[in-house]
């Protein structure tokens, strides 16, 4: 099942690991950074970015 601890872990790692926390209770955690999977390239936008105008939300 995806996330695995090691997907957490890695984000946390490299600092790029952001929670949402109330009460004690994780809420939600999400990886953003600038590492974009090739396949990514492919897509169809609705606008054309250049690599370092994007943050990449996963997790």
């Amino acid at each position: 099942m995806y996330p695995t601890r090691a997907t957490a872990q890695a984000a946390l790692d490299a600092k790029d690991l952001f929670v949402l926390e109330d009460a004690g209770k994780l809420l939600g955690a999400a990886r953003i950074n600038k590492a974009q999977v090739d396949s990514y390239a492919e897509g169809d936008w609705e606008f054309a970015a250049r690599d370092e105008e994007v943050c990449v939300f996963t997790l």
